[in-house]
């Protein structure tokens, strides 16, 4: 698959730039991982004087997810995109003030849990093709603004990403939750399933989400299938509103979180759609290929 051309929204910040530029030659060219990302995380250690200056790292993830969306769920590009950002978790904490008070209020350590990705892919998410679309959710966290969200990758138009592009980012992701051990990748993965399988929603809906939801069994599936966290939260947090981790879709009645209930019904699910007439057949094949993929997990387990 060609690469990208340069999009315009990278010429308006010199960081977004400059951030865009080294990880199209890494992809483009035969450099290694670890150069990459020691250049990259060093072009952020003039913002780290106060949190809200730490907010520039989520061009990072940004410029990421935009490129990974450019690219089929098949190509090596997503294979070296996630060992950069494997090579990324091995830079030491940089100093400074801000990172130090973001480190305490999250629990979290720069840049082992990659701060700000969640940030940027909720901003994704506002762009993808679910429904209802997630700006127009009650409670939607993703209205929340920072340095870089909404960010400049955003559609200008108001559109809705495309099925494709929004399958091609979820395979990423899903390739990289099953070479690391980040909590918050899970909870990507549960949301893509409950979105595409949970719902009852318009043939030409699902064709937008179903391989998307496929991918993540396909790279992470074997992940998917041993987790056993129950989110068990006392809120429902129904799909048209808030989406939390206890979440359901209104055609799933079984337990919140992960279960061997919730993974047969998304199997089901997988096996409905493989035949519906009304789908395209891409969408046909991803849910064949999901369904295969989870018949074989079980057998080996």
């Amino acid at each position: 698959m060609a690469f990208p051309p340069r999009p315009a929204w990278v010429n308006g910040n010199s960081l977004t730039g400059n951030v865009f530029d080294i990880i199209a030659d890494f992809l483009s060219n035969d450099r290694k991982a670890s150069r990459s990302a020691s250049e990259l995380t060093s072009l952020f250690l003039p913002y780290t004087s106060t949190i809200k200056e730490t907010e520039n790292v989520q061009c990072l993830w940004g410029t990421i997810f935009w490129l990974a969306s450019n690219f089929h769920p098949g190509a090596t590009e997503h294979w070296l995109l996630t060992e950069l950002v494997q090579e990324i978790q091995k830079i030491p904490a940089p100093p400074g003030n801000g990172v130090k008070q973001d480190q305490e209020q999250t629990g979290q350590e720069w840049w082992t849990d990659l701060p700000g990705w969640r940030s940027a892919w909720a901003d994704f998410e506002c762009d993808a093709p679910l429904v209802p679309r997630m700006m127009s959710r009650e409670g939607a966290e993703q209205t929340k603004s920072t340095l870089f969200t909404p960010g400049p990758w955003r559609s200008g138009d108001g559109n809705p990403m495309s099925g494709q592009a929004w399958a091609n980012l979820n395979a990423f992701a899903a390739k990289l939750h099953a070479r690391t051990d980040l909590d918050f990748l899970d909870l990507a993965g549960l949301y893509a399933l409950l979105e595409a399988l949970e719902q009852e929603i318009s043939s030409k809906d699902l064709d937008n989400v179903v391989p998307a939801a496929a991918c993540w069994i396909l790279s992470a599936g074997k992940e998917i299938r041993e987790n056993d966290e129950e989110h068990d939260v006392d809120e429902n947090g129904p799909v048209e509103t808030k989406r939390l981790p206890g979440s359901r879709g209104g055609l799933y009645k079984g337990p919140k979180g992960f279960s061997d209930e919730r993974w047969a019904f998304w199997k089901s699910r997988f096996a409905e759609l493989s035949k519906r007439a009304d789908l395209n057949q891409n969408t046909r094949l991803f849910a064949t290929q999901a369904l295969d993929e989870m018949t074989c997990i079980e057998v080996r387990n």
